[in-house]
């Protein structure tokens, strides 16, 4: 790519369809029992696998995109995290991509794109512990 712009929209376009999906699925009222069949539950696994390879490989060109990714699907991991709370690999997916995906941003962010990060750490954090303080 000649650019960052052109670099920037080939990972939105890309990256677009997985991150919609996710986000609509994680908004279906009937979430809870379609997650549970093995088609879906392979499908986010293999969705999270994809959206873990672009996080980690965020450089200068393509960190924009890469943020937007991340950015959107926050709420839908959080969501997600719930609904899998008992699903190890699953939930371990989800982490993974969050730890890639803050570990290929931290260093371009400025200080109000790291205070987003920063909370939805957190708010994950809480909800994983109070998972397992269930277990």
């Amino acid at each position: 790519m000649g650019n960052s712009e052109a670099s920037n929209q080939y990972v939105r376009d890309l990256m677009g369809y997985m991150t919609s999906y996710l986000v609509e699925m994680s908004g279906k009222s009937d979430l809870k029992n379609v997650a549970q069949q093995p088609d879906v539950m392979l499908s986010v696994s293999c969705l999270l696998e994809r959206l873990r390879g672009a996080a980690s490989a965020s450089e200068p060109r393509t960190q924009k995109a890469i943020y937007e990714m991340g950015f959107s699907v926050m709420n839908p991991i959080l969501i997600l995290l719930e609904v899998y709370k008992h699903e190890s690999a699953v939930v371990y997916l989800l982490l993974k991509f969050d730890v890639d995906w803050v570990d290929g941003q931290i260093i371009y962010l400025e200080a109000q794109e790291t205070a987003v990060i920063v909370n939805f750490c957190m708010r994950l954090l809480q909800l994983y512990s109070s998972h397992k303080k269930l277990l």
